[in-house]
């Protein structure tokens, strides 16, 4: 993703962002920072789109998920309409319903998407030095660059300390599994990964259930509560370890639990439902 320094503007605006940069912070940093300063019918809004556009960048999709993608598109472009101005209607999101279709007909969108030419048109750009005639100083400079390269490759075969333009050598500073840079690898504290655990639960269609379930489970527990201090007769008491109250959200233990106890009655679970069940991983770059 392109950096972020020197984009604000002093008004605080973003700017000189490519397409890529805009799509990455719809698809993965928007949903976080609307949280808490919007609407419910906003956010939900923007969360299905998001969800969409991160579903259709995918770069594998299953083919029983297409139906879904479709109604969402629609349902995506209803909520537009319906809780945003007219002027934000344009061509562009009336395409989304088209796009699901089209990935149903042609593959995934990475096969054809045109960011790469994007990036090689700036290379293309920078050989323009006589703007009355940009098309002739790129097919000029490209043809200097196409052959500076030949050269410099023929001449290393003779001295193979020549310098060359282009290598095959592969790159240390971005091979292996492992990231490469000035990254520092730092441990998330215990509210970090509860927010993202809880945000992920919230905005998954699978574990609706379970949150619905979670919830009656806790009107249950207050209920045995309150039976336990009417037979006990005394406030004083404490309760049971096996009437503890329930914290406001499902924990993974508790989730992890259910699951695995659904999986041995014989109910189908997702990989998407034992994933979330087992939260977030305690590091992060």
């Amino acid at each position: 993703m392109h950096s972020l320094r020197g984009a604000f503007t002093k008004d605080d605006k973003l700017t000189g962002l490519k397409s890529h940069d805009w799509h990455k912070l719809l698809q993965f940093v928007l949903p976080v920072a609307i949280k808490d300063c919007l609407t419910e019918d906003i956010r939900a809004c923007i969360y299905k789109i998001s969800s969409l556009v991160r579903w259709i960048s995918s770069k594998e999709i299953r083919k029983d998920s297409l139906e879904s993608a479709r109604i969402n598109a629609i349902e995506a472009v209803c909520m537009v309409e319906k809780h945003f101005p007219t002027t934000i209607l344009t061509i562009q999101m009336h395409l989304l319903v088209h796009i699901v279709d089209k990935v149903s007909l042609v593959g995934i969108v990475h096969y054809r998407w045109m960011f790469f030419l994007e990036r090689f048109m700036k290379t293309l750009k920078s050989f323009v030095r006589q703007k009355a005639r940009p098309e002739g100083s790129m097919a000029e400079g490209w043809l200097v660059q196409e052959s500076l390269v030949f050269i410099t490759e023929y001449l290393s075969s003779v001295d193979p300390e020549m310098p060359k333009l282009w290598s095959k050598d592969t790159d240390n500073r971005v091979s292996g599994e492992e990231p490469q840079g000035k990254g520092i690898m730092r441990k998330m504290d215990n509210a970090l990964r509860d927010k993202i655990h809880k945000f992920c639960i919230l905005n998954s269609q699978a574990m609706e259930k379970w949150l619905q379930e979670y919830e009656m489970t806790k009107e249950e527990r207050l209920r045995e509560r309150a039976c336990f201090r009417r037979i006990r007769g005394t406030r004083n008491q404490p309760y049971p370890e096996h009437l503890q109250i329930l914290p406001d959200f499902p924990t993974s233990r508790w989730l992890d639990a259910k699951i695995s106890q659904a999986r041995r009655d014989g109910i189908t679970i997702s990989e998407e439902e034992e994933e979330l069940a087992l939260g977030c991983c305690d590091w992060h770059m």
